[in-house]
C-alpha cells in the first residue's frame, strides 16, 4: 500500500494542472467572445451614428493693446511686449446624436513662436447639431512680456507694416455622450492661424482673417 501513495500524488498532481488548464482555456476563450461582442457593438455603433469630427474656429478678434517697448539693435537684450487679443471662438458639433461636454478650453496666442498672451475659460454643454460662440481674452499680463530681441524688433516691424500674423493655440478638454454611454475625458487640439490689423491710436485692432485646423 505505501508503495501507492507517490502515484497516487502524482494523479492528484496531474487532474490539479489538467482542471488548472481548462480553467485557464475557459477563461481565456470567456475574454476572447467579450472582446469580439465588444468590437462589434462599437463597429455597430459607430456603423449606426457615423460621428464626425468637432470642429472649432476664431471668427473674430480685437485687439484692444499691442505695443513693443525696449527694442534695440543687441541680439542679447530684450523687449517688452504688451498684447491683448479678444477672439470670438466658434464651436461647432455636426453630429445629430452626440452631446459634447467641455470642461475647459486653454487659449495660447504665440507670435513666432512665443507666448504673448494664454488664458483659460470654464466649458460648457454643446447638443446635437449645436453651434456656439464663446469669448476668451488672452493678455500678455498674465506673463512677463519678456520677448528677445529678435522677435521684438520683427513685431514691432509688422505693427508699422500695420498686419500682424499670430497664431492661437486651442485645448479643450471634453467628453463624448452618446445616449447613455459616456467617454472618457481627453484633450482635443486646434491651431489657427489670425491676421489681424494692429490698433492705431485708441482705436482698437480688427480682425482680417483665420485658418485653423485640428
Amino acid at each position: 500500500m505505501g508503495w501507492n501513495r507517490p502515484e497516487h500524488r502524482h494523479e492528484e498532481i496531474h487532474h490539479r494542472h489538467h482542471r488548472t488548464r481548462r480553467l485557464c482555456v475557459g477563461l481565456c476563450t470567456i475574454l476572447v467572445v467579450l472582446i469580439v461582442l465588444l468590437g462589434v457593438a462599437t463597429l455597430i455603433t459607430y456603423l449606426v451614428l457615423r460621428p464626425r469630427t468637432t470642429h472649432y474656429d476664431i471668427v473674430s478678434a480685437r485687439v484692444p493693446a499691442l505695443a513693443v517697448s525696449g527694442t534695440t539693435s543687441s541680439p542679447t537684450s530684450t523687449s517688452t511686449v504688451t498684447a491683448e487679443f479678444t477672439y470670438g471662438v466658434q464651436a461647432r458639433n455636426p453630429n445629430g446624436k452626440v452631446v459634447m461636454e467641455y470642461q475647459k478650453f486653454n487659449v495660447l496666442t504665440t507670435y513666432l513662436g512665443t507666448d504673448i498672451g494664454h488664458s483659460s475659460v470654464p466649458g460648457f454643454i454643446l447638443g446635437e447639431k449645436g453651434s456656439y460662440v464663446f469669448q476668451v481674452t488672452t493678455s500678455s499680463a498674465y506673463t512677463n512680456g519678456q520677448v528677445n530681441n529678435i522677435v521684438g524688433n520683427t513685431l514691432k516691424a509688422d505693427i508699422a507694416s500695420g498686419s500682424v500674423n499670430v497664431q492661437v493655440k486651442i485645448d479643450i478638454r471634453a467628453r463624448a455622450h452618446i445616449g447613455g454611454y459616456t467617454s472618457f475625458w481627453m484633450w482635443l487640439h486646434t491651431l489657427c492661424q489670425v491676421t489681424v490689423i494692429p490698433p492705431s491710436g485708441s482705436n482698437p485692432g480688427v480682425f482680417v482673417r483665420s485658418k485653423c485646423s485640428d
